[in-house]
């Protein structure tokens, strides 16, 4: 998962934590990972398949992705990030309570850096163009990753009652 987050957007979790040793995948889900700076959870499953019903054809497209929550308790402008390209479409900085607003109260506007021809450009989203920002795609941030940011909001309101 580390090399991953390194590969993906660039950040190396060791500037941050102590070298863990390498774990068996299914021990990281006994219970939350935490070292004083970092913390990794897991956070959801999800799985697609397209068609989604077996009456219009065999499935000829199946995913399985694991989500997990990665706190680094750095501020944003201490966190160097890198993005690659070729696995990353769009990212932002958002706090919860920003992100929040702009998923269950439908308010505000934020700043993200979407790819476009090969480079990121920075874009104004707000929810009313959330959805449609990934023209390749034809659709703006995936249904899974949605809900995985349902997720993660829930988790943030129930921990800050």
């Amino acid at each position: 998962m580390k090399r991953e987050i390194q590969e993906e957007v660039g950040i190396d979790l060791d500037l941050f934590t102590i070298k863990e040793s390498d774990e068996n995948l299914f021990s990281q889900f006994e219970e939350k990972k935490s070292t004083s700076n970092v913390s990794i959870e897991p956070l959801l499953a999800y799985e697609s398949i397209y068609p989604e019903t077996l009456d219009v054809d065999v499935p000829n497209s199946h995913i399985f992705l694991l989500y997990f929550l990665v706190k680094i308790n750095e501020h944003k402008d201490n966190i160097k990030i890198k993005m690659q390209l070729e696995e990353v479409g769009a990212y932002a900085w958002m706090n919860f309570e920003d992100l929040n607003s702009l998923f269950n109260k439908r308010e505000g506007e934020f700043e993200a850096f979407v790819e476009r021809s090969g480079e990121f450009e920075k874009t104004i989203l707000n929810h009313e163009n959330l959805n449609s920002w990934n023209t390749d795609l034809k659709e703006g941030i995936p249904w899974g990753h949605k809900l995985a940011i349902d997720q993660m909001l829930i988790n943030y309101i129930n921990t800050n009652k």
